[in-house]
């Protein structure tokens, strides 16, 4: 028995030494299956937005076609859904421009349909959360005099890269055509949208030729050089290190004072992909002083794209943690509040991100944002059907109100309990817009008394204790929970006595298993502020038995449990 076992051992030792994994053939046929798939999902939705748009075309009478026209907005809304699950990177570094063709076709099949009110079927990007990213090491950037190209190694050869008929010694041609002719080539494969050859592309040693070429004296080249800089950019950390590394930053400034506004706004595009990627890289992007520059740029653009993007890449450099140096990024706040009144909805999203990563801090910054920025306009996007301006305009909302007093109150001025009240009274809102919501209104019940009465006026304290009971997300209930928590630590007993009558009690109750810490501090700011009332202290003990609250109590291994309970004591039966 034991010879054979160890046969058999010695046998799977054999067999695995013997076995060989091709994870990168693996991969690429991982990636070849994900971008087939994508092909369809994207072939489908494009087939329901040409549907929808003949609908709408063909349709016999107003109400028809607008029936028709909503359909389409939420095809071209998949679309873009559809189009955005296939990129490889989130939404703060794009890709580059492998997608436009497609935008552009999808654009002409619609032009036709320009009369029937455009807002409503203009493609969207989405909204554009804030995301922790990794911090790639560390590594010495030096940064030339804009103008003075890095010195350039040998070229490496391209022509082993898959289906790019390109010949590398013509990337260093003095011929402008020829040049030209081969950089778009090189563009062009790194615009495709399955795995665009980047990798291959650094590793040819091409980068610091094309920064390079970014001081050309034909703009076309510079743009094409640009746009494929871009692209590298747009990939991991590592890849977009390869451009930084090459001194790409300070050529891509130096080029937003182009006279040629394709070339200025592919600059933008490519600080705005750099800027994005982590901390390291945005403040590098900072150090080089571009944020007055796209202030300067965005007084004077007229074109919508170029404003989009300026505004976008304005946004990627207020965002992440650590923050960015205040001081250098403050300056964009009130070019950033007139962006927010805007017609155009991209441009009005990006901005409104922009100011909520800024008046996320101390309130200095809130001061800052607060001398530039009309809280009524903020109130008035919460009020929007479109979750992709409320969420931003309620997160700066939400940190305004982390302020002090005064700066808490300019917002309840400006109509914000209304307005959280509309966002909370419709359940089927995103889960994340209705955590938001409770968040920023717990921050308003941990203010004045005046403040608090406020809330109560608002009708809140009901939405508050339902979301505490029925929430869709224990995370949502856990910030409905701190709502009435942070009532119970500043009310007055009076106030106090209107939240009790609003079932708040059966709400603490109910979570003192799940939060412990919350539910049980407001039952003891409930008891200790009405012990000194006899009828009133009875009346809330006889609920707190009714609804299990002292039995949960009793259970609990917290500290003031035991102080509530040595509390009421005399009272229970």
């Amino acid at each position: 028995m034991t010879d054979a076992v160890e046969k058999r051992v010695q046998a799977c030792a054999t067999e695995l030494k013997t076995m060989t994994v091709d994870v990168s053939g693996l991969k690429r046929q991982l990636g070849t299956l994900r971008s087939q798939l994508f092909k369809v999902e994207m072939l489908r939705a494009r087939r329901r937005v040409r549907a929808a748009a003949l609908a709408v075309a063909s349709a016999p009478d107003d109400e028809a076609a607008d029936k028709a026209l909503d359909s389409m907005t939420r095809s071209m809304q998949e679309l873009e859904l559809t189009r955005k699950s296939g990129a490889r990177f989130d939404m703060y570094k794009n890709r580059g421009r492998g997608k436009q063709a497609t935008q552009e076709r999808l654009q002409a099949t619609l032009a036709g349909l320009s009369n029937l009110r455009e807002k409503r079927w203009s493609e969207e990007r989405g909204i554009r959360l804030p995301r922790a990213r990794p911090s790639p090491t560390k590594m010495p950037v030096t940064a030339p005099i804009p103008g003075q190209p890095p010195a350039l190694p040998p070229l490496g050869d391209l022509q082993d890269i898959p289906n790019l008929n390109f010949v590398a010694a013509n990337l260093k041609s003095s011929n402008p055509a020829t040049l030209l002719e081969e950089v778009r080539r090189l563009r062009k494969a790194l615009s495709r949208e399955a795995q665009p050859p980047i990798d291959e592309v650094i590793q040819s040693g091409a980068v610091p030729y094309l920064v390079h070429l970014l001081v050309h004296d034909n703009a076309t080249i510079q743009f094409e050089a640009a746009w494929a800089l871009t692209n590298i950019a747009s990939g991991n950390s590592s890849q977009t290190r390869v451009v930084i590394g090459n001194n790409g930053i300070p050529f891509f400034v130096h080029l937003l004072q182009s006279p040629a506004a394709d070339v200025c706004d592919q600059a933008i595009w490519a600080l705005g992909n750099i800027s994005g990627d982590c901390p390291e890289y945005r403040d590098l992007c900072i150090s080089h002083h571009i944020v007055p520059v796209l202030i300067n740029i965005l007084k004077s653009a007229q074109k919508v794209q170029l404003i989009r993007n300026a505004v976008w890449c304005l946004s990627n450099l207020c965002r992440g943690k650590p923050r960015p140096p205040f001081a250098e990024v403050a300056v964009a706040i009130p070019m950033l509040a007139q962006c927010i009144m805007s017609d155009d909805r991209d441009t009005v999203t990006d901005a409104l991100w922009a100011i909520s990563y800024l008046s996320d801090g101390a309130n200095e910054q809130i001061a800052s944002v607060l001398r530039a920025v009309n809280v009524r306009v903020l109130v008035e996007m919460l009020l929007k059907n479109d979750p992709q301006l409320v969420t931003p305009a309620l997160r700066t909302l939400g940190n305004i109100v982390t302020g002090t007093d005064v700066q808490t109150q300019a917002c309840i001025d400006a109509g914000m309990l209304p307005a959280l009240r509309a966002i909370l009274s419709k359940r089927d809102n995103k889960k994340a817009m209705l955590k938001e919501a409770c968040w920023a209104l717990s921050n308003i019940t941990a203010g004045t008394r005046e403040q608090i009465q406020a809330v109560l006026d608002a009708g809140l304290v009901p939405l508050a204790v339902d979301y505490c009971l029925n929430a869709p997300a224990p995370d949502v209930a856990k910030e409905a929970l701190w709502v009435l928590s942070n009532m119970t630590s500043g009310g007055s007993p009076q106030q106090l006595r209107i939240l009790v009558s609003a079932d708040a009690v059966r709400a603490f109750g109910g979570k003192i298993e799940a939060h412990t810490a919350v539910a049980v501090e407001g039952v003891a700011n409930l008891v200790n502020s009405m012990q000194a009332d006899e009828e009133v202290i009875e009346v809330l003990v006889g609920l707190l038995e009714d609804e299990g609250v002292v039995d949960a109590l009793q259970d609990c291994d917290h500290h003031q449990a035991a102080q509530v309970l040595n509390t009421i004591a005399p009272y229970l039966d």
